[in-house]
């Protein structure tokens, strides 16, 4: 029923990565491809596994996907819409019907395209972009949301148009809240716009640091604001103080290296920052509970 996509040569880290420009010749950071023709360019190119710069949101039309992403297995068919952040490793396989669309699109597009900021903090679809969510379309949400993803393929395929960017950009931000209207959820921060931007500005620096920065000062620093600022940021926007906020997304890339990668423990370790194998066990068994080699060797 499912059938999977060639393998050819494997990246040095065994994981093929992927940005928007692969799919479309776009100057943004944006784009709405055809779910055949996403696929076709990971037939062509991937290996096994693979991985993305960017956000997708799939709007599947017909058919049968079985999407594995970081370590969970979904399984979703026409009607449906899911979602997978940036730098998740994804293996995904689809029956011979599968069709429909993804939208492909940078966290900065996030943070610089949408018009205002005080709608996108009220986006529950941002709110962890590493949960992956599924939402399964009535047929009336499922034709509105269809009908503003074919438009919203028209005008970015015609930019030289008339005001075609500002159509694209009120486009998806009604695309973007009839999703939140569907879901039902309608998160009350109550926060200014200068700390949602700066939470998105210190979201991007723990992506580009966390490997060797685990320090809450490095990230006060590079933000121009107290330590005490910092945690009060990770707290109100993601419910967890930024300690442990830095050790979750260090322990997630872990396991990615530890399922998708054929490195040592000890190399896997070194990359982390970690300069002795006993503080890298240490450290991955009192949040994962378990030592690294057992969750290794559990996921076999």
């Amino acid at each position: 029923m499912f059938k999977s996509t060639k393998q050819p040569a494997e990246t040095p880290n065994g994981i093929k990565g992927f940005s928007i420009k692969d799919f479309s010749d776009t100057k943004i950071s944006f784009c709405l491809v055809d779910f055949s023709h996403y696929l076709k360019i990971l037939t062509d190119k991937t290996t096994k596994n693979f991985t993305m710069d960017c956000n997708q949101i799939i709007l599947l039309t017909s058919g049968e996907v079985r999407h594995r992403v970081d370590f969970n297995t979904h399984y979703y068919s026409s009607q449906n819409i899911f979602n997978v952040a940036c730098g998740q490793i994804q293996e995904i396989s689809v029956s011979s019907n599968a069709n429909g669309f993804v939208i492909l699109y940078t966290n900065e597009f996030i943070e610089h395209s949408l018009l205002d900021i005080q709608i996108i903090e009220n986006f529950a679809i941002f709110e962890n972009l590493n949960v992956n969510k599924q939402i399964i379309l009535a047929d009336s949400a499922y034709n509105t949301i269809l009908r503003l993803v074919e438009q919203i393929k028209f005008e970015s395929s015609n930019l030289s148009n008339f005001a075609s960017s500002e159509m694209l950009n009120i486009l998806l931000r009604t695309l973007f809240l009839q999703i939140e209207r569907i879901k039902g959820q309608y998160p009350d921060k109550k926060s200014s716009n200068i700390d949602y931007i700066t939470f998105l500005k210190l979201r991007n620096l723990i992506e580009q640091n966390f490997y060797k920065e685990r320090n809450v000062t490095f990230y006060a620093d590079k933000l121009f604001i107290t330590p005490k600022k910092v945690n009060s940021l990770t707290k109100k926007f993601l419910g967890i103080p930024i300690k442990l906020a830095l050790e979750l997304r260090a322990i997630l890339e872990i396991k990615r290296l530890l399922i998708y990668s054929n490195s040592s423990l000890k190399e896997i370790g070194s990359n982390m920052g970690f300069k002795e194998p006993t503080n890298f066990n240490k450290f991955f068994k009192k949040i994962a509970n378990q030592t690294p080699n057992e969750f290794r060797n559990s996921d076999n």
